[in-house]
């Protein structure tokens, strides 16, 4: 299995080729701002994975709706007025 920092480097690379390819230039990262540009990617790789272990599995959720039922839609009823409103005089 590949590492968070494996992915966001090859996430680096395939940029780089997008932008060449899309643009017809480089992207000219320094080499202060490709390490960087890796840990913020890693960073956010690693925020998503932990998010999605501690979000309940659509198996819970699943389970649950079939327990509880589907929440229902309430549906008011469309007012309705007691009188017509006024006619108004046509214009002559």
């Amino acid at each position: 299995m590949k590492s968070a920092i494996t992915r966001a480097a090859e996430a680096v690379e395939a940029a780089e080729k997008m932008f060449a390819e899309e643009t017809g230039a480089t992207l000219d990262l320094s080499p202060a701002a490709k390490p960087a540009l890796i840990v913020k990617i890693t960073a956010a790789i690693q925020a998503a994975v932990a998010e999605k272990e501690t979000a309940p599995s659509s198996s819970f959720v699943k389970g649950l709706l079939a327990k509880v039922g589907k929440p229902r839609r309430y549906d008011r009823p469309r007012s309705r007025t007691l009188h017509p409103p006024p006619s108004r005089p046509s214009p002559r």
